[in-house]
């Protein structure tokens, strides 16, 4: 599963079990990253 994240929330989906997987970048003028998580 992949998102956009804004870079606040990181540690929100971090906890989730996302992980980072992309330099930042603007989407809508607010920074973001993507993040992925993989399901069983």
């Amino acid at each position: 599963m992949k998102l956009h994240g804004q870079t606040q929330a990181e540690g929100f989906y971090k906890k989730l079990g996302y992980e980072t997987s992309s330099d930042i970048f603007m989407e809508d003028g607010i920074p973001h990253i993507l993040m992925t998580k993989m399901l069983s």
